[in-house]
């Protein structure tokens, strides 16, 4: 069987491109959205992991975008952001609640997690919210590559999205 994905929102409406004016809405959108529901609860969630180690740790933020958690993380030492789109870390050069982030060295990095070589072992946390499943596929290649990048006792957190399923409720409806 043949199915073709529906087009992804980036695809249709030029504000969710990744481009710099797509990037630019959507680091203005984050100012409202980040202290309300979802959001919210994924910073909380992100202020237990990393605060529950014993010592500085070290971050990998799959699809950072414009570093929307950066200020959720407590305890970093470093914390790497990758995405695929330079416009989304060029916004996140000033992510939001800048004031608020309190980590030792923030790197940013143009690449595809599918692709990028990173040493094994080196991240005692790796966070992926809403991304996975929506702008990149989520599969055993990828799960096994994320475990390899754990410390020994590190933590994995991610949202995975079933596009599939969410654009089946929408035709039967």
């Amino acid at each position: 069987m043949n199915e073709t994905m529906p087009p992804r929102p980036a695809e249709t409406n030029p504000k969710f491109s990744y481009d710099e004016t797509g990037a630019r809405y959507y680091r203005e959108s984050e100012e409202k959205s980040i202290q309300y529901g979802s959001r919210k609860h994924y910073c909380g969630i992100l202020k237990d992991l990393s605060a529950s180690f014993e010592r500085r740790i070290s971050v990998l933020d799959v699809g950072c975008g414009t570093g929307r958690y950066f200020h959720c993380l407590q305890n970093v030492e470093r914390l790497l952001g990758l995405d695929i789109s330079q416009s989304m870390l060029d916004q996140a050069m000033n992510p939001v609640k800048k004031d608020e982030i309190r980590i030792g060295e923030i790197s940013l990095s143009c690449a595809d997690i599918f692709e990028v070589s990173l040493p094994p072992g080196s991240y005692d946390l790796i966070f992926s919210i809403g991304v996975l499943g929506e702008d990149a596929p989520f599969n055993l290649q990828l799960c096994n590559k994320l475990h390899s990048l754990l410390t020994r006792g590190g933590r994995l957190f991610i949202t995975i999205a079933d596009i599939h399923s969410r654009f089946q409720r929408l035709q039967s409806v």
